[in-house]
């Protein structure tokens, strides 16, 4: 998973924001010691990736703090948030993480993590782990230890037997990239984000109708974000035309079939971290400690153009992700995945570049959809008297003709990210496409 997060820096912008606005100033001091001491608790993140026929993490003798723990002032945040983001890591060279805190009379800081070293989910856990470290300079508080866990694929495909894998291979049809997002040219030069936060009404009207329609909340994301789509790329009526869905495959370990009804979102249900008294991971650690690593995949959904309003479409997408939830959805794309490391990194290498050669000539490339679901407050508690008024993410940026979508929630605050290449596609149209997946929610 390392690896091929690590290759597909060819075909995307390979990098994770977490971005967390508090309704104060954060103690820069405290910060610095609680991230630093991460890079030990969590080595990965201490080292860079190194290229080989087997690839490896190499620990690093020095970091320079002031390439990865950065002070900006800003007398506009929203603005100088969209400058900071797309600022490069160098995997290769240094540490996966960042840290940015934009400084005003309220701070924001973004957490920004290369996907070669972990995931969104495992970077929920990490901010969890950050926040944990950081109260320790506060009264009552404690050590805090979690528990190692393997990066690999292996905990969840061994939830499913060989008859079981070989099953639910042979019923994949693999995937169909036919169209893309309208785009000027593949210059992927210059990246920016289109980011809106609606109000808690918002979030409230959709559930309404979720449970009038018996959809999911990411059903409805799903649908609004493939009607927009459908407005943007022109399809042809009555095409099949497939959506990437991001889906965590933590559910498989732990074993919540819970979450089979949200393949994309994260309900928050379980605790982020959880610690006994001597700062050991608890009993049942495994189940409730989500890793910081990469533990997510896309799988395919295919949906049906010709429907404008999200009453006529939300049938045929809450038909086909129900198909999807009877067959262990991400488990194809992580066998997938999985197989490509036999041939070393170079198998993988080549599997990304063959993938690019294809959008390159056909100027398709499946747009992806990312619903990180809800943010617990409790996961962002870094101190009593410091609360956070919000916190969303802005995932990976696909390069066109590609792209990717992602929702998170915060207080009841639906955001809506959507990443690109302002050297390719005009800043207006995201804007607008963004705002059409808004207009297509209920309650616009």
């Amino acid at each position: 998973m390392d690896q091929f997060n690590y290759a597909l820096s060819e075909v995307s912008d390979q990098l994770i924001h977490y971005v967390i606005s508090f309704d104060g100033t954060i103690d820069e001091g405290r910060l610095r010691a609680a991230f630093l001491r991460t890079m030990d608790i969590v080595p990965v993140l201490g080292c860079r990736f190194v290229e080989a026929d087997t690839p490896y993490w190499e620990r690093l003798a020095r970091i320079g703090s002031e390439t990865v723990f950065r002070i900006h002032p800003s007398g506009d945040p929203d603005r100088d948030l969209k400058r900071i983001l797309p600022q490069p890591v160098d995997v290769a060279a240094a540490p996966p993480v960042r840290l940015d805190i934009l400084r005003s009379f309220r701070d924001t800081l973004c957490i920004t993590v290369h996907h070669a070293a972990m995931d969104a989910r495992g970077l929920v856990t990490y901010a969890a782990l950050l926040a944990a470290l950081y109260r320790q300079g506060e009264p009552g508080s404690g050590g805090h230890r979690p528990a190692l866990f393997d990066r690999t694929l292996a905990p969840v495909l061994s939830q499913f037997s060989p008859e079981e894998q070989a099953a639910l291979r042979s019923g994949s049809g693999g995937q169909h990239a036919v169209w893309g997002f309208p785009s000027r040219s593949n210059n992927c030069s210059r990246r920016s984000f289109a980011i809106r936060t609606l109000p808690p009404e918002r979030l409230e009207a959709i559930q309404r109708y979720g449970k009038l329609h018996g959809a999911t909340v990411n059903d409805i994301l799903l649908c609004a974000f493939f009607l927009s789509l459908c407005t943007f790329a022109k399809p042809a009526a009555e095409s099949l035309l497939p959506v990437l869905v991001s889906i965590d495959l933590r559910r498989y370990i732990s074993g919540d079939t819970r979450g089979a009804a949200h393949p994309a979102q994260h309900t928050g249900a379980e605790p982020a971290v959880s610690f006994t008294s001597n700062g050991t991971a608890g009993p049942g650690a495994f189940q409730t400690i989500p890793a910081i690593c990469n533990l997510s995949v896309a799988f395919e959904v295919l949906l049906e153009s010709g429907t404008r309003t999200l009453d006529d479409a939300i049938p045929g997408v809450i038909a086909a992700m129900q198909q999807h939830k009877t067959h262990a959805p991400g488990i194809v794309s992580a066998l997938d995945i999985e197989s490509l490391g036999t041939g070393g990194y170079a198998g993988v290498r080549r599997q990304v570049c063959s993938m690019e050669e294809v959008y390159r000539k056909t100027g398709n490339k499946t747009p992806l959809f990312v619903n990180i679901g809800i943010i617990k407050e409790d996961q962002l508690l870094f101190s009593n008297d410091l609360p956070v008024r919000n916190a969303f993410f802005a995932v990976i940026i696909v390069y066109p003709p590609g792209i990717a979508f992602c929702a998170s929630t915060y207080c009841g605050m639906l955001t809506l990210s959507v990443g690109y290449c302002s050297s390719a596609v005009r800043k207006e149209t995201v804007e607008q496409f963004r705002d059409n997946v808004a207009g297509h929610l209920p309650g616009a």
